[in-house]
């Protein structure tokens, strides 16, 4: 029943548009060479009633079944209109270089839709079968539950004569449709290329693998497109168009090149839209010199990943300009997810990811890691013309989001974000302080940057820092909030609540404090919310943690700006289990200063210890007493500790004197 269907789907679409007389199918009654007459049954009414005298072996405008346990082998190129290779059939190129043309017809004008319905074997190991698009197919879809083993896939001759009510939107051009993972073997030369030995002005030519598909080059020689459109050739043109919406798989390519040449004085251009992804081999070739239509294009679209993690030798060989080349380098236009990925070895060595938002707008980035790491690591990086998240200022900003990621950062990596003039917000100043700003999943940091460059097209310009350890969106501003400084940060348990204490300076946008506790010293959780002051001078805030933890309990503060920018204070602990709390007042002192000590042991003393350790004063607690004062008018400015106790049972807490 599988096989009626099947027959009768290639029938209604491979047939419809052919004239009536054109509906001869061959099927295999056994295994020989295609030549072999006698391996053939043959039927003139579209496979309804067979056994017709077969006089000729299959061509075009006729079908071709390769039955189950068949095996038909080439002797030299051969043509049908359509061709399905049945579970356990097979078709085989033999021992030399031979080619199968699906979807030729003999009708003039008129182009084919073709199917190539292979759920069988399709080539095989170590045999170099050629897979060709004929001239005259508007359409050839590559499908089936079979086997593809091929050496190469092109396109033949002009392809300039397809019907216009083929598919809307694409008259006038000529499509492959991959739906099957392929393997292609041909070795030191080219393996899936549109344009062949003979090319016309008029060819227009689509190529696709469709999203889940993928095909794979298994040689070391291999390349991805054919380079015959030199400068100063005598072929003519073209447009040329790859779709990669599954996978195009060269990482096994060690010494072939992928080239894109089109031809420099006609109609020509060679587009590539990587809507899936391509993995590159260890070189990569984007020579071009323009043509009319303007070349080369580039393309990774949303959601595409150009992986060139074994690429040693990325984009190189310019000889001209073209539509993707700014700089001496030719740019990949990136949109959405799109993004390229690389390997940065651990040798100093700057590595580019070229790419860029448009046509007119290259963005480049460049990574580097230092020697002393000791080990490589891929980088994937992407770029956006909006902010996932609002910057502070964004008119102080380039209007550009690098996305870069990594498994494994290091302190010493260093960056170079490049733009020009035109990506720049109003109020970005080149000239000025300018940062690299990083998300850090909460807020953006800043790290200084120095800047190189003129800002056009020929010469962007180039921001570099260093010291990235982690990675995720990065941007370039000249925006520098000044963040506030920490004076103190003191806390004391009262025998039912903790007092945490703290002074401020130099709140320059300033938003406020969160006040973190942890049992551990690791992991934190917010217990509070202290406004800032946003004031000029010292500031003073205190925080009472009413329901104390029992025992060891750490704090931090979470210092941030109305920018969204944060940093922590130090860490301070208290041990909430002994049983008497001190607590000092007041903070900032100037005469004299209250130490609540409660009822200590006999001999117990206090004291005051400065910044460096020594010990300012010492006295003798008076018995029975619970709290004591004490004259600091003669102590310099500074931050002192009080510790009241013995040597079994002591507490401390801290004050600043003015």
């Amino acid at each position: 029943m599988k096989r009626i269907i099947t027959l009768l789907f290639l029938y209604l679409f491979l047939f419809l548009g052919e004239k009536a007389g054109a509906q001869t199918w061959y099927r295999t009654i056994g295994t020989g060479t295609w030549a072999t007459l006698g391996i053939w049954d043959k039927s003139t009414d579209g496979g309804v009633t067979w056994g017709q005298p077969v006089t000729a072996a299959p061509t075009s405008n006729q079908t071709v079944i390769i039955r189950s346990g068949h095996t038909v082998t080439l002797d030299a190129t051969k043509s049908c209109l359509g061709l399905t290779i049945e579970a356990g059939g097979r078709l085989s190129a033999g021992a030399t270089t031979n080619a199968i043309r699906p979807g030729q017809s003999s009708s003039g004008t008129t182009g084919t839709v073709a199917i190539l319905q292979n759920d069988g074997i399709l080539g095989g190991p170590g045999e170099l079968m050629v897979l060709e698009l004929p001239a005259v197919c508007a359409s050839l879809t590559l499908t089936g539950s079979g086997t593809y083993q091929i050496g190469r896939i092109r396109a033949i001759t002009s392809n300039n004569n397809n019907p216009t009510s083929v598919t809307a939107g694409h008259a006038n051009d000529a499509r492959l449709i991959v739906d099957k993972d392929v393997t292609l073997a041909t070795s030191a030369n080219y393996v899936f290329s549109a344009p062949n030995s003979t090319v016309a002005a008029t060819d227009v030519m689509i190529f696709t693998i469709n999203a889940g598909k993928t095909v794979t080059a298994t040689d070391a020689g291999s390349k991805w497109e054919n380079s015959i459109m030199t400068s100063g050739g005598t072929t003519t043109g073209g447009v040329y168009t790859y779709n990669i919406n599954g996978t195009l798989d060269l990482s096994a390519t060690t010494t072939g090149t992928s080239a894109f040449i089109p031809y420099a004085n006609a109609a020509s251009s060679i587009t590539v839209n990587v809507n899936g992804t391509v993995k590159l081999g260890t070189l990569f070739k984007a020579d071009t010199v323009v043509g009319s239509l303007g070349g080369l294009f580039l393309n990774i679209n949303n959601g595409g990943l150009l992986d060139a993690s074994n690429t040693t030798s990325f984009n190189v060989g310019k000889t001209g300009t073209s539509a993707n080349t700014t700089n001496g380098n030719i740019f990949w236009v990136l949109s959405g997810s799109g993004s390229i990925k690389r390997t940065v070895p651990a040798s100093a060595t700057k590595i580019s990811f070229p790419i860029g938002t448009s046509l007119n707008s290259y963005t480049p980035v460049s990574i580097t890691r230092d020697a002393s790491v000791g080990a490589s690591s891929t980088f994937t990086v992407g770029v956006q013309n909006t902010f996932d998240n609002a910057p502070a200022d964004i008119t102080k900003c380039v209007q550009k989001q690098w996305n870069i990621s990594s498994p494994a950062g290091s302190p010493s990596d260093t960056l170079r974000l490049s733009w020009t003039t035109a990506d720049q917000g109003a109020g970005f100043d080149p000239a000025g302080a300018v940062s690299i700003m990083h998300w850090n999943g909460a807020s953006w940091d800043y790290t200084t940057a120095s800047v190189s460059g003129t800002g056009t097209a020929a010469d962007p310009y180039v921001a570099k820092a260093f010291g990235f350890s982690s990675f995720s969106p990065f941007g370039v501003t000249s925006f520098t909030p000044i963040p506030l400084s920490l004076l103190s940060f003191n806390a004391s348990y009262t025998g039912q609540k903790v007092n945490l204490n703290w002074a401020t300076t130099n709140e320059i946008n300033s938003k406020h404090f969160e006040i973190e506790r942890s049992s551990d010293g690791s992991n934190y959780s917010l217990i509070g919310t202290i406004a800032a002051k946003n004031a000029a001078g010292n500031n003073n805030y205190s925080f009472a943690d009413i329901l104390p933890l029992n025992g060891g309990s750490f704090y931090r503060l979470k210092m941030i700006d109305i920018d969204s920018r944060f940093k922590y204070s130090n860490v301070i602990s208290i041990n909430t289990k002994i049983k008497a709390g001190l607590s000092v007042y007041p903070s900032p002192a100037v005469g004299t200063i209250t130490v609540n000590h409660g009822k200590l042991n006999d001999g117990a003393v206090i004291k005051i210890i400065g910044t460096d350790g020594r010990i300012i004063l010492s006295n003798k607690i008076v018995p029975e007493a619970v709290q004591t004062t004490i004259d600091v008018s003669k102590l310099p400015r500074g931050t002192y500790r009080v510790i009241a106790g013995d040597a079994t049972d002591k507490n401390s807490a801290g004050f600043i004197k003015q």
